[in-house]
């Protein structure tokens, strides 16, 4: 009966692995290269996504856009802001189509306008937001 184990065998092995060698663990201790640069978020970046969302009701898409940001990276931050109910949860559903478009377009505008007095306050240069 060579299906029994004696217990010598058991006792070797302490990842679980019974018949053959240890199993080699997968982890990694340096991680992969990177060919994009992390570069890492102002906390007043981040209150200048929320405010904006919040005064100007922008969709995230706009807002990656203007701050050269990820979209998920923005969608992280408004998403925290709004389980803290921060801010409130936007719905365009009911805007026509057209509207809708019209609308993005001359908020998008505004938003570009905008950005050069916000990154002033991002940068820490004014106190306070404008």
């Amino acid at each position: 009966m060579d299906f029994i184990i004696s217990a010598s065998k058991l006792s070797r092995h302490k990842d679980g692995c019974v018949y053959g060698r240890t199993r080699k663990q997968y982890t990694r201790n340096h991680p992969y290269p990177s060919t994009t640069i992390h570069v890492k978020s102002l906390p007043r970046e981040k209150a200048a996504i929320i405010k904006m969302r919040r005064l100007g009701h922008y969709s995230i898409n706009m807002l990656a856009e203007v701050f050269g940001r990820s979209r998920s990276f923005i969608h992280k931050t408004i998403s925290h802001a709004e389980s803290l109910k921060l801010i409130p949860k936007l719905k365009r559903n009911m805007l026509s189509d057209a509207m809708r478009k019209i609308n993005s377009h001359r908020m998008l505008k505004a938003l570009f306008g905008w950005y050069s007095a916000w990154e002033s306050f991002i940068l820490g240069d004014q106190d306070k937001p404008p």
